[in-house]
């Protein structure tokens, strides 16, 4: 019987010895580096020259506010000299030297998604809360204190509405809020504290803004358009929303709905995935595209979208920026991206990325 050589290297006795002769050297390698790297690692946390080092290796710059909390949402107060935070089950504040003393307050109940406002004249705070009501807190005697509970859905209803992102009108006499399980805006009178009317919109509604003359409200609507017949086989339940998705089960279409105030007629654009945060900057909207890392920006009068700007840096198209929040000042937008830890830098003229803030 012919037999073919088997070669030296394959024969099952000698495959240990180079394994473990490899083995050796890279180890070795490994010691002599790591004895040649006489580096010191910071810790997570606060370093001595006052910044952070946060978990994911990132140095935040002095300046930094640390607490201990969950924010999911801010409000300037029209001073502007602090801010209220939107915290899991309370509101705290704080201004550029830190945390307000005593100014931590519990809601009743969990705080929702989203959604904190300030009237016009900063003696009273609205806050969503998860169990599907506004509430209101009152300025007295120089401290804060609970006030009323205000309903955002008619008395007929028995489900909850899921109030999240709010806007209120310069005269401080309207506040509109989006409800996530009803595909509306709530219209409430705040001299009442009574709900007015409900503008309907689309799938699981984020957030709302006023146009600049107030005459219409911009909403972002998280889970995109409402379903067809054709749209069958591709959708989920979120809530009580039927959301048109992709074969992941995302959702595959996000958009923007703007609501004339005088008529209630609605016009929905499309943007990218997840809108969320929304911008007004005299007649434009700009909005965040959470899962499309993108900015859309929007012609309110015209009721068009004029371009979609990608936040990415230069030539690195790497995904999961994941923007939620922003502000624009000066032709600068400043976004929030939850999965960069940082703060970008949006040159609105340019339509470009000029750089992140961590």
């Amino acid at each position: 019987m012919h037999r073919t050589p088997i070669c030296a290297e394959e024969q099952p006795g000698r495959r240990a010895p180079k394994a473990l002769a490899l083995l050796a050297a890279l180890m070795a390698v490994a010691a002599i580096t790591r004895a040649g790297d006489r580096r010191s690692y910071p810790q997570v946390g606060r370093q001595p020259d006052g910044s952070f080092i946060v978990s994911t290796c990132q140095r935040i710059v002095g300046g930094a506010i640390a607490f201990r909390a969950r924010p999911t949402d801010i409000a300037l107060h029209p001073s502007g000299a602090y801010a209220a935070v939107l915290d899991q089950g309370s509101i705290l504040f704080v201004s550029p030297t830190g945390v307000v003393p005593r100014s931590h307050v519990l809601l009743e109940g969990a705080a929702s998604y989203r959604g904190i406002a300030w009237s016009p004249d900063g003696k009273r705070l609205f806050a969503s809360v998860a169990a599907g009501f506004v509430q209101e807190l009152v300025f007295r005697r120089g401290s804060i204190a609970l006030g009323a509970r205000i309903a955002v859905k008619p008395d007929s209803v028995s489900a909850n509405a899921r109030p999240g992102g709010m806007a209120i009108t310069r005269d401080g006499k309207r506040l509109f809020v989006a409800l996530a399980d009803r595909n509306s805006v709530a219209e409430i009178d705040l001299v009442a504290n009574r709900l007015r009317r409900e503008y309907g919109v689309q799938n699981v509604p984020f957030e709302v803004r006023l146009s600049a003359d107030e005459s219409a409200l911009i909403v972002t609507n998280w889970g995109g358009r409402l379903p067809t017949r054709s749209d069958a086989d591709d959708v989920a339940t979120s809530g009580s929303a039927l959301v048109v998705v992709d074969p992941r089960g995302a959702a595959s279409t996000g958009t923007v709905s703007i609501v004339r105030r005088a008529t209630g007629e609605t016009r929905t654009l499309d943007v990218g995935l997840h809108p969320t945060a929304i911008a007004v900057d005299r007649d434009r909207a700009f909005v965040t595209n959470s899962g499309s890392d993108s900015l859309s920006e929007i012609d309110v009068k015209a009721r068009r979208v004029v371009r979609s700007i990608p936040l990415t840096w230069r030539h690195v198209g790497l995904f999961g920026s994941m923007p939620c929040a922003l502000a624009i000042r000066n032709g600068i937008a400043y976004v929030c991206n939850g999965g960069d830890n940082a703060v970008c830098v949006v040159d609105l003229a340019r339509g470009r990325v000029k750089g992140y803030l961590p």
